[in-house]
């Protein structure tokens, strides 16, 4: 019976260790899987908040793509326009070029006037030296009256 007695006492001294030892084991299976489930909410936490910057950027995406289109619409109706004012631009210098406006007329017309007066003043300028220069040689005649003869036929 001893060895019965032995074999019992020494069954439940391994039962106790492997008792333990599983303890132990469970011990580290929970914080392993409390670290698991730290490790997954942060993970899960981090995943949502790069589904919002995802979300974020797709509608900053979006709104880029819509100022790109009005830009490149008000672009083509920019460059339009532009042509159609060229064009205008075109016809009107032509138009300058063919036909003398009224005010540019007028401006020629009085160029031309002041140069005739500026023309005219000069003339009687010469004119009044001439009718001077007669005027002296008259006098000196008047003042020697005798130096001439005059026969009466």
């Amino acid at each position: 019976m001893l060895d019965a007695a032995a074999t019992v006492a020494e069954l439940q001294t391994e039962v106790t260790s492997l008792e333990s030892q599983l303890k132990e084991q469970e011990i580290d299976a929970n914080n392993v899987i409390e670290q698991w489930q730290e490790s997954c909410s942060l993970s899960e936490d981090k995943c949502a908040e790069l589904e919002k910057q995802l979300e974020s950027m797709n509608q900053e995406k979006t709104n880029i793509e819509k100022a790109l289109e009005y830009i490149q619409i008000n672009n083509e109706e920019l460059v339009a326009e532009r042509l159609v004012l060229e064009s205008k631009i075109s016809s009107l210098e032509k138009a300058a070029k063919t036909e003398r406006s009224p005010e540019s007329e007028a401006a020629s017309r009085l160029k031309e006037k002041e140069q005739e007066l500026s023309d005219a003043l000069e003339t009687i300028a010469r004119d009044e030296e001439v009718v001077q220069q007669w005027e002296g040689k008259s006098r000196k005649v008047s003042s020697c009256p005798h130096s001439f003869r005059f026969s009466h036929m």
